[in-house]
């Protein structure tokens, strides 16, 4: 090939200048998009806690307007029974972990 035929026009080189600019306005388009990911992906895990916490908040609230609708003896007896099988609870664990400890039953509770 003989030298002229290598070299390109001058309508070839602006077109290859202009390829580049849009290449490289890609580039960025393409950092800047995967910047707003991330960024979309941390508000919608903050979205899921608050939507975690209103619903733990409910709960509480649901179970607080139940215990208004008890009477005093009631209520008692209520908070009586739930210490209790809290206790039954907490002692279970402790039997499970001294068994489990001596190899046997570890996986009861």
């Amino acid at each position: 090939m003989s030298k002229k035929n290598c070299q390109k026009s001058a309508k070839d080189i602006a077109f290859d200048k202009e390829r580049a600019c849009f290449r490289k306005q890609i580039r960025e388009l393409e950092t800047q998009i995967r910047a707003a990911n991330r960024q979309l992906e941390v508000y919608e895990e903050t979205i899921r806690q608050k939507e975690d916490t209103i619903r733990q908040k409910d709960e509480w609230i649901s179970r607080l307007l139940e215990y208004m609708d008890l009477s005093e003896e009631e209520l008692k007896k209520f908070i009586e029974s739930e210490k209790k099988k809290t206790e039954i609870v907490e002692h279970l664990h402790d039997m499970n972990r001294s068994l489990g400890r001596l190899g046997m039953f570890g996986y009861m509770i």
